[in-house]
Formats: C-alpha cells, structure tokens, sequence
C-alpha cells in the first residue's frame, strides 16, 4: 500500500509527502525526515511507520504538545486510515493510503506451487535394521586450522587418542 500526508495548511498547502515503508520522523532535531520550525513541535514529536499487519499507524514520542488524530490526542500507537487528519502543533496533515493495485499483489499460494514437498522423493530411503548410524566428535575451534575436542559421542578411548593427534578432515570420517 502507498501512504502520503498531504499538507492541509500553510505555504506548501496541497503538497503531498510520500511516507516510506520503514519509519518516518517527525520533529525539529536534525536526524527527524520532516523538521518544522516551529517551538510547538518537540524535537522528537512522533512517528508513522507500519505494524506487522502492514497497516499505517502514528505513535507520539512523548511530545510536550502531544500529537492529534482527528482533533484527538494519541497515546501508544494508533492505526490510522485513509482520510484520517494529523495535526502536529501548528501543523495539520491528512492521510492519503492507496492500496496497492490489484495486479502488483503476489499470486496466491496453490497445491501446484508445494505439491514436490508432499511428494516421496524417488531417491528416498527408510532407516531399517541394516543402517548403522555412527556418531562424530563435537569439536571447538580454537584458531586457524586448531580444533579442540569438547566431546566424543560413539567413540572409544583409542579412537579419541587418534582423532585427538591428527589434523581436523572430514575424510577421516568418511571411512570405515
């Protein structure tokens, strides 16, 4: 969905901010995306953003003049609509939100688009009596090229001493 504020008061009346997906500021400090100058605007007045849900919401960031939606001041944050009024001090905004059109939405999922994961894959294989499973060391790396045992699972002392004096390769357990 595309979000904008449109100015509804002052010089740059008319005049429509597009809002970013991620996080949007309001305020006089310097890192703020919109900065009025205005001493009735905080430093840090609030921010519009999107919830999980995607929706447009507002939050007041502990302003001294608190924010308003529709003539009502915010606490926490409030999902907003299309149409919904903003003012911010001195400011007043009127929120423009566009669902996105119909054909830049993603296809929905389909049993065609997954139906290799519910399907047996031909080169499966079942662990039966005849599989053996053999257990490997879990070892630590300590530098370049060092390992360091932690533990040994499925081994005997000899093999440990082995495993203990050689250099780390996966060969070595690929053999039987």
């Amino acid at each position: 969905m595309e979000a904008k504020l449109r100015v509804l008061v002052g010089q740059a009346k008319g005049r429509e901010i597009p809002l970013p997906r991620s996080q949007f500021i309001i305020g006089r400090d310097s890192v703020c995306h919109l900065r009025p100058h205005s001493p009735l605007v905080s430093k840090f007045h609030c921010a519009i953003g999107r919830n999980a849900a995607g929706e447009v919401v507002v939050r007041d960031l502990k302003s001294s003049n608190k924010t308003y939606l529709n003539g009502r001041p915010i606490q926490g944050t409030v999902r907003v609509k299309d149409g919904d009024e903003l003012r911010i001090g001195p400011l007043r905004f009127q929120f423009i939100i566009e669902p996105e059109p119909e054909d830049t939405l993603p296809e929905p999922l389909r049993k065609e688009h997954f139906h290799w994961l519910m399907e047996e894959a031909p080169d499966s294989f079942d662990l039966d009596s005849d599989t053996t499973i053999v257990g490997l060391p879990t070892v630590e790396f300590e530098g370049e090229g060092q390992a360091k045992e932690t533990e040994e699972v499925g081994t005997d002392v000899a093999q440990q001493d082995a495993i203990a004096n050689q250099d780390l390769s996966a060969g070595q357990y690929c053999t039987n």
